[in-house]
């Protein structure tokens, strides 16, 4: 049990150091993209 709790604390600890930061999509003329780099364009699919 105390392995499970250890795990878990380490986890725990990682997760708080651990920063996720969402990419914003921008659409135009019908395409999508992320950082400059097309994801999806509707008339090439």
């Amino acid at each position: 049990m105390s392995k499970v709790k250890n795990e878990l604390k380490e986890f725990l600890e990682y997760k708080k150091a651990y920063k996720f930061i969402q990419k914003e999509l921008i659409v135009k003329d019908e395409c999508v993209y992320c950082d400059d780099i097309l994801l999806k364009d509707i008339e090439r699919k």
